[in-house]
């Protein structure tokens, strides 16, 4: 299956190459990890 995103979500890097944002997402529980997810999901399609 192809997909084609319109625009590619990308995490905040810092100079140390750490992801806040990323580890962020990481510590939340499952159903607000799949909740974030889809919104990013559907960002990136429209």
């Amino acid at each position: 299956m192809d997909i084609n995103k319109k625009i590619t979500a990308e995490f905040f890097k810092t100079e140390q190459s750490n992801e806040p944002v990323r580890g962020f997402l990481k510590s939340l529980e499952s159903e607000d990890k799949k909740s974030v997810g889809a919104d990013i999901m559907a960002v990136e399609m429209s």
